[in-house]
């Protein structure tokens, strides 16, 4: 999702599922995944009453229980943040000895309920990228066997490379530049290789920022977009973004498309 390395350490980005406000550990099953994800990628220091208010579940939070504590306490929950993937070195920011330790410190928080294992990891330099990424989810599950894992993918040859390594794909297809509009075949494309690939969890990013090539959708072409991810099959959403990133456009100073989430993730229709 465009995760600057720099600042990956920061991290806080949510994502949802239905009814994981309860006070019980809050736990998707990672064969069913029934619920519909809502969840949107964020930084620290993330408003997160503001959040919780547009209908957003959950959140990605490094694994501290200080950390998970503030998640929990506006009814959200978190997806755990491991350290990620360096395409450039093919390796992974964190140890499975450091990995290991920090999951089996939170593994039970009632905030965790997934694990983000690699941003955009690819297969181009990277021979043994998808055995790396599979193995790191497996050692997940080994000690946290209930959550499920995910990573986040933008080009069509690695999700096709990558189909279910992880439980949960994230699919960061942005239709909407400032050169050519919102082209909302480009979602069309990305769930076809999907599909193609036997994906068994695909999650769409709806676009929600911009920058000096993207352009930040309006409420009409947002609605739009969000529309043609769901007719096409995605089982859940991680918004980009709220603040994350460095990007100067993004959902939390674009205020007139609050309302257009608000309504799709209370399930209402405009």
């Amino acid at each position: 999702m465009r995760i600057r390395l720099l600042l990956v350490a920061a991290i806080t980005l949510m994502v949802g599922f239905a009814g994981s406000t309860s006070q019980s550990r809050a736990r998707s099953d990672p064969h069913t995944l029934t619920a519909f994800g809502r969840g949107i990628y964020t930084t620290t220091g993330t408003d997160y009453a503001q959040i919780a208010d547009l209908g957003f579940r959950t959140v990605i939070a490094n694994p501290t229980k200080a950390q998970l504590d503030q998640v929990r306490a506006f009814n959200l929950t978190a997806m755990v943040y491991l350290g990620g993937y360096d395409s450039s070195t093919c390796a992974f920011g964190w140890s499975d000895d450091t990995v290991r330790a920090r999951v089996t410190a939170i593994k039970d928080h009632p905030a965790s309920t997934m694990y983000y294992v690699a941003d955009e990891p690819h297969t181009a330099g990277c021979p043994d990228a998808v055995q790396q990424i599979h193995s790191r989810a497996q050692l997940v599950k080994s000690i946290d066997p209930t959550a499920a894992t995910a990573i986040a993918e933008n080009r069509q040859a690695d999700v096709s490379a990558f189909a279910n390594a992880t439980d949960v794909m994230i699919l960061s297809t942005y239709p909407c530049s400032h050169l050519n509009g919102c082209v909302l075949s480009k979602i069309d494309a990305t769930m076809s290789t999907a599909r193609a690939a036997n994906v068994k969890h695909p999650w769409g990013a709806p676009q929600s920022f911009g920058d000096d090539y993207y352009r930040v959708p309006t409420p009409a072409q947002l609605q739009a977009l969000i529309d043609r991810w769901k007719v096409d099959g995605v089982q859940g959403f991680f918004t980009y973004t709220w603040n994350c990133c460095g990007d100067p456009e993004t959902l939390a100073n674009h205020p007139e498309l609050w309302d257009t989430w608000r309504r799709e993730n209370s399930g209402l229709t405009p």
